[in-house]
């Protein structure tokens, strides 16, 4: 009877051990997979925040200028030298701008005539012809009859303080078909008495 109570008890420890044992794994097993599952999710990286794009407006905005402020420019200064008017000097000289000591002084030059043909103008000073000296001696009139209509001549002119060589092919006298003819209306320059003097 004790032998077989020894053998009972015997069972149950064994019995009880093998309970415990297998609770203990268990437990183990269960506390090993709980503080496995918190230090992994302690230990994962966060994730990044989501960051949602703005919905910009694609319609084009209008851009209004701002008023500019003119400036206002210089005006460009002329280069070109001012061309005042310039008279005809009255009295004869030796210096520049005065007239010749003698010659025959334009007035007039006849429109369609020779003289006209040839550039002559007026306040232009007629002062040789073909080398000969217009003076009180030998006018102009005196000098131009001496020839033909249909010859050219060549006339020495003053204009403005200088001298120039103009050619001029004389006409026909409207009077006389025979006499050569400049068309001109003129002054003798008389230097004894300083002024032209008109030619009769």
């Amino acid at each position: 009877m004790a032998e077989e109570n020894k053998n009972r008890t015997a069972t149950v420890a064994i019995v009880t051990g093998i309970i415990a044992l297998f609770l203990g794994l268990c437990l183990g097993v269960m506390f090993g997979g709980m503080s496995g599952y918190l230090v992994g999710r302690s230990s994962a990286p966060k994730a990044a925040p989501v960051i949602r794009p703005t919905r910009t407006s694609t319609a084009p905005q209008r851009v209004t200028p701002a008023p500019s402020r003119a400036t206002p420019t210089p005006a460009p200064r002329s280069t070109r030298p001012s061309i005042a008017p310039t008279s005809a000097p009255s009295q004869p000289g030796s210096g520049p701008g005065n007239l010749p000591q003698a010659g025959a002084l334009i007035q007039e030059v006849v429109e369609g005539s020779p003289a006209a043909d040839a550039d002559l103008r007026r306040n232009d000073v007629i002062t040789q012809v073909e080398g000969t000296s217009i003076d009180p001696d030998h006018r102009l009139a005196d000098v131009v009859s001496q020839y033909k209509p249909g010859d050219t001549v060549i006339l020495t002119v003053w204009r403005g303080g200088s001298t120039r060589i103009v050619r001029v092919t004389v006409g026909a006298h409207p009077d006389d078909a025979k006499r050569a003819y400049l068309g001109v209306r003129y002054s003798d320059i008389a230097p004894e008495q300083g002024t032209p003097q008109p030619s009769p």
